[in-house]
């Protein structure tokens, strides 16, 4: 912490907190180096996600765009630098949040052999405030670029100042989308503003007048943000910035893709670094295992957290292109908090600024994982983790002391990553859910020999009481009609509560919802509407709550497991009008309504589950 007024740092003193690496003193009259600071009326966390995004901030400098292959475990990246091909190996960053990044790039092509970079921020004792170093440090091929090389990164320091300023003021604002915007790029052609009115009318008559002012916001969004905001859209921080609720613009995106203004991805995702592995058009296409060069491991594509889907621009109304400006790996893993790569025999000691939680510690290239619990009452605040430890969990207290040892022969990369930070993902049981995506993707289905684990769900199933005789007495296509118009009901029922009929079996259905209470109102909503004597028909229910995978089945998507067959076997327990949850997912919903307890026998087993109604 510092002090308002206190001394900034020479590069004496900064180079004793970050020591550069040995290749850079190896020609010490080649090296140029630059050490710049900026204080800033906002915190080192506020500021973190959006510094972290170097990728935006380069281009608002003015830095060149870059490309990026993957090859045998490393990055590679290249680049025009006034009309002069750069290429280069990028080393794994090195960063902890919310202080410090370093990013360091060995040159096989250029004007320069190396680049080393530091980003470092220290809090003020005063609440929110900060003072931002930045060091930049090149080791140049040739002397004679060294005039004009130092001449445009002069410049710079007021560049970085600019868009500093500017973060600090957004932030301060508290602007929905603090985020600076890139620089113009955008023009459609006149087929494309042609086919973009085409667009819109279909959207509005799909998705109806009430959600006209979400359509055109889209439309804007589509034809106004930059590359690298459109190369993936991710719906849900796009939501959170918009102030509107997930769901309702997941389902105006679906439409969008049947009005042909989106395409939607299903991307292979690592459950490590969790970078993109591949972009399926369709869930049929998904292998049942992936590779990520990056973490060179092998992982089951059937987790939870195994697919991402993303929505992105129709290439007929806009050319999107993959734009780089720096590899960004501390944005671009946000759930990572501390990545250090220690050399050989050699340690490093770290204060951390891990928060009360879990976190899972790793290290690149390995499968072994173990567990950090940062808990207020432990005995210790200091960690000492070494590459040759199995501990399988370390617990200690906030922010603590790291010392990270390296016993090996070769470099190694200590990962430590929040378990519990929000993915800001749409996972496959997000659609599944969701009975526009059944309409509208009605082929979509995984291959009929793999399934994906969907996560908790709460499973609410329906059944007609006494339906034999309701048939009897209404004949055959009166009943049907009576079935088929309470279908409809169900499915807007689950619907409103932000779940999805999943399927219908004879004159019963079967719905997911990602939230027990929201189930657990729409079972109290359905037995309202069937369950008094003069409703057509009445109706019984019950729920369950827990792990659930998703299958082929018929050609669609099911859900299938222990938690699907606990919830239909409770039907047993009711009658009409009446709601049996499970234990479990009665603990989840903690209703204080008027219930009773009764024991019911499942595969031999007897469970106990609470009836309202």
């Amino acid at each position: 912490m510092l002090a308002i007024g206190s001394s900034p740092l020479d590069l004496q003193a900064f180079q004793r907190i970050f020591p550069l690496p040995p290749f850079l003193k190896e020609r010490p009259e080649r090296l140029v180096e630059w050490l710049w600071h900026y204080d800033l009326e906002v915190s080192a966390s506020e500021l973190w996600p959006y510094v972290t995004d170097t990728s935006r901030i380069n281009d608002l400098i003015g830095y060149p765009e870059m490309t990026f292959t993957e090859r045998d475990g490393q990055l590679y990246g290249s680049s025009l630098w006034d009309g002069v091909a750069h290429e280069w190996l990028e080393v794994p960053w090195d960063f902890s949040y919310p202080y410090s990044m370093v990013c360091t790039r060995k040159y096989t092509r250029g004007v320069v052999s190396y680049y080393h970079a530091v980003y470092f921020a220290e809090d003020f004792f005063e609440e929110g405030a900060c003072r931002v170093y930045i060091y930049l440090g090149w080791v140049l091929r040739t002397e004679r670029v060294r005039k004009n090389f130092c001449a445009y990164f002069d410049q710079k320091e007021a560049d970085y100042g600019r868009v500093l300023q500017q973060l600090q003021r957004n932030l301060s604002a508290r602007l929905p989308d603090p985020r600076l915007k890139t620089p113009e790029r955008i023009a459609l052609t006149e087929d494309a503003k042609l086919r973009l009115e085409v667009i819109r009318a279909h959207w509005i008559q799909k998705v109806g007048d009430d959600r006209l002012e979400t359509v055109d916001r889209m439309l804007t969004y589509i034809v106004s943000a930059d590359d690298l905001d459109l190369y993936r859209i991710k719906l849900i921080p796009l939501a959170a910035r918009w102030q509107m609720p997930p769901r309702d613009l997941l389902k105006v995106a679906l439409f969008g893709v049947q009005a042909g203004a989106l395409t939607m991805s299903w991307d292979v995702i690592c459950p490590h670094c969790r970078g993109v592995r591949e972009e399926l058009s369709s869930l049929a296409a998904l292998p049942s295992r992936g590779f990520c060069e990056i973490c060179l491991i092998d992982f089951d594509t059937s987790g939870v957290n195994g697919l991402e889907i993303v929505f992105h621009v129709h290439p007929a109304l806009r050319k999107v292109k993959k734009r780089w400006f720096c590899s960004a790996e501390p944005a671009t893993r946000p759930h990572i908090k501390i990545q250090q790569t220690v050399e050989p025999r050699e340690s490093r000691d770290l204060q951390s600024a891990l928060e009360t939680g879990q976190y899972r510690l790793r290290r690149k290239g390995e499968s072994f994982m173990s567990w950090l619990e940062v808990q207020p009452d432990a005995q210790t605040n200091r960690l000492e983790w070494r590459s040759s430890d199995q501990n399988p969990l370390n617990v200690v207290g906030p922010h603590p002391a790291l010392i990270l040892r390296n016993e090996s022969s070769a470099p190694q990369t200590f990962i430590i990553e929040d378990i519990h930070w929000p993915l800001q993902a749409l996972r496959p049981a997000d659609l599944f859910n969701l009975q526009q995506f059944r309409e509208i993707f009605p082929a979509e289905s995984v291959s009929p020999d793999l399934f994906l684990e969907v996560g908790e769900q709460t499973i609410l199933f329906t059944d007609v009481v006494n339906s034999t005789g309701f048939y009897l007495s209404r004949g055959d296509g009166e009943a049907f009609g009576v079935i088929r118009d309470h279908f409809q009901v169900l499915y807007q029922i689950a619907d409103f509560f932000d779940g999805g009929v999943i399927k219908t079996i004879g004159d019963s259905a079967m719905m997911a919802f990602a939230s027990p209470s929201r189930a657990f109102a729409a079972a109290s909503r359905i037995a309202r509407e069937f369950g008094n004597a003069s409703a057509n028909i009445q109706l019984r229910l019950a729920m369950n709550t827990g792990p659930c995978i998703a299958v082929r089945l018929n050609s669609g998507i099911d859900y299938f497991g222990q938690t699907v067959n606990y919830a239909a076997k409770l039907l047993r327990a009711v009658e009409g009008g009446q709601v049996a949850l499970s234990e479990a997912s009665f603990q989840a919903v903690g209703s204080n309504d008027a219930h009773r307890k009764v024991q019911v026998e499942v595969a031999g087993k007897r469970m106990m589950a609470c009836i309202y109604g």
